[in-house]
C-alpha cells in the first residue's frame, strides 16, 4: 500500500492511496477459504496515479469442455474416400503446453487415437478455441502405414470446429465482479475507495493438469472519496 502526500486547497483535503494486489477469479468448483494475511507496510511516495491493473483468472475445466464437446462429436459419422468412422468416446487432458484429445472410433477404423492442439483465446471476440490440431506423432506414424485416409480426413477440422466456446458471459462476469469489488470500498470511517474497470486485456493461456487458465488484465481508475 502506498500513500501520496496530502494536498489542501479551498477548504478541501485531497488524499491519494495506492494498493497493489492480485485478485484471482475461479469459474468452477469453489476453492478452499484461505486465511487472511496482514496488509503490507504503508509507504509514502511522491506523485499521483489513479490507474490500476488487476489480474483475473478464468478457469476452463476439462470436464466442462468434455460436456460441451461430447454431444457435438460422439456418435457422429466422419467420412473420407468412401469410408466412415464413428466417434464412441472422447477425452481431454493437458500435456505440457498442449491440449491432448483422445478419441475412440468404430466403423471402418476401430481403435484409440490421440491428437494435439494449442488452446487460444481471442480477447476481441471472447472466443476460446483450439489451433494447430494434428495427430500425435506415434498416432500419425501408425496411420501413415495403416489408414492414411483417416489421417487426412475431416476429424481434425471437426474437432477444431466443435471445441470452441464463447466466453463473453464469463468475461463480463469477471469484469462486473472486479468492478463491484472496487466500488465504494470502506478504508476508514467516512473514507471510501471508488474504482471502475475501463478495459480488459489478454495476458496468457496456461494449460494445467485439470484445466486451462486464461489470465486477463483488468485496467481502470480509482479515487478516494470522503463522506
Amino acid at each position: 500500500m502506498i500513500l501520496y502526500p496530502l494536498y489542501a486547497q479551498k477548504n478541501q483535503v485531497k488524499l491519494s492511496v495506492g494498493l497493489k494486489s492480485y485478485a484471482e477469479l475461479v469459474v468452477g468448483p469453489q476453492p478452499p477459504v484461505r486465511p487472511p494475511v496482514p496488509l503490507p507496510n504503508l509507504k509514502l511516495i511522491s506523485g499521483s496515479e489513479r490507474n490500476f491493473r488487476v489480474a483475473l483468472n478464468t478457469d476452463l475445466f476439462y470436464r466442462d469442455l468434455r460436456a460441451i464437446a461430447q454431444p457435438l462429436l460422439l456418435n457422429k459419422e466422419l467420412g473420407s474416400d468412401g469410408r466412415k468412422v464413428m466417434l464412441k468416446d472422447l477425452d481431454l487432458y493437458g500435456n505440457g503446453e498442449l491440449l491432448m484429445v483422445k478419441v475412440v472410433t468404430t466403423g471402418d477404423l476401430e481403435g484409440t487415437f490421440y491428437l494435439t492442439c494449442r488452446p487460444a483465446f481471442n480477447p476481441q471476440t471472447n472466443v476460446f478455441s483450439v489451433e494447430d490440431v494434428d495427430f500425435e506423432m506415434q498416432t500419425k506414424s501408425l496411420l501413415l502405414t495403416s489408414a492414411d485416409w483417416f489421417l487426412h480426413g475431416t476429424i481434425r477440422n471437426t474437432i477444431k470446429e466443435k471445441l470452441n466456446m464463447d466466453l463473453t458471459q464469463r468475461v463480463t462476469q469477471a469484469r462486473e465482479m472486479a468492478g463491484k469489488a472496487m466500488a465504494k470500498v470502506s478504508l476508514a470511517e467516512n473514507v471510501f475507495l471508488n474504482g471502475s474497470v475501463k478495459t480488459l486485456k489478454l495476458n496468457d493461456v496456461m494449460v494445467q493438469k485439470d484445466k486451462i487458465s486464461i489470465q486477463v488484465y483488468a485496467e481502470g481508475e480509482t479515487a478516494v472519496v470522503f463522506h
